[in-house]
C-alpha cells in the first residue's frame, strides 16, 4: 500500500494519525475523523448528482454518510506524483448490518424511512440522467439475473436466499413489464432522444 499521507496533507489539509487499508481504497484516521481515499479515473454526473443528494440529507440530520471533499483547489479529484487520480470521502465507523438481528432491521428500516422523507421533493424539475432511463433498466434487469444465477447455483443457501428466489420470477416479470412500457412510452422517446431501443 502506497503512502498517501502526503496526499491528504498537502491537498487537503488534514493531519493524519495513521493510515489503514480498506476495501479498494485507503482509510485515514485524523483529528477531523475518518476519511475515505478511493482511487476514480474521472468524475461523471453522477457523482456530481450524488453529492448534491448527500448534501441535502446532511442539511435534513442525516449524518452518518459518506460525502466527497473538495481539495484545496476547490476540485474533486485529485492528481498524486505518479498521475493516479483520487477522490478523498468523509467517512464514519459502522458495523455490518446483522440482518438476523430484528433491532438492526428496525433501525434499517428506520433509515429508510428517514431517507424518503429527507428526499421527498427534492427536485421540482426533472433531473437530466447521464445515462438514458432505458439502458439502466436493462442494466438492472440483467444484474437481477445474474444474482439469481448466483442463488441458485450456491448448495447451501440462506433462509433469504431460498426467499428471495421464490420472489425472483415475479420481480423480474414486473422489471420487464416496466421496461416495456417505458420502451413504448411517447413522452420517454422524446425526451430521451432515442428513437429505436
Amino acid at each position: 500500500m502506497e503512502d498517501r499521507r502526503e496526499l491528504i496533507e498537502k491537498k487537503y489539509g488534514f493531519q493524519v494519525k495513521n493510515q489503514y487499508r480498506a476495501r479498494g481504497a485507503i482509510l485515514f484516521d485524523t483529528k477531523d475523523g475518518p476519511l475515505l481515499l478511493r482511487e476514480k479515473m474521472k468524475l461523471t454526473g453522477h457523482f456530481e448528482w450524488e453529492n448534491e443528494v448527500k448534501d441535502h440529507l446532511r442539511k435534513n440530520g442525516m449524518t452518518l454518510l459518506d460525502f466527497a471533499v473538495k481539495n484545496v483547489d476547490g476540485e474533486y479529484l485529485t492528481e498524486a506524483e505518479d498521475g493516479t487520480k483520487y477522490v478523498l470521502y468523509r467517512w464514519f465507523f459502522g458495523e455490518e448490518c446483522d440482518c438476523k438481528n430484528v433491532t438492526t432491521i428496525r433501525l434499517m428500516a428506520e433509515n429508510l424511512g428517514q431517507l424518503h422523507s429527507s428526499l421527498q421533493n427534492f427536485y421540482e424539475e426533472p433531473v437530466l440522467l447521464q445515462q438514458p432511463l432505458l439502458s439502466r433498466y436493462d442494466k438492472h434487469n440483467r444484474e437481477m439475473k445474474h444474482v439469481y444465477g448466483y442463488m441458485r447455483g450456491k448448495k447451501k443457501k440462506t433462509e433469504f436466499e431460498r426467499y428471495a428466489m421464490q420472489c425472483f420470477p415475479n420481480f423480474y416479470e414486473r422489471a420487464m413489464q416496466v421496461r416495456s412500457q417505458l420502451s413504448e412510452n411517447l413522452y420517454y422517446k422524446e425526451h430521451s432522444g432515442q428513437t429505436k431501443d
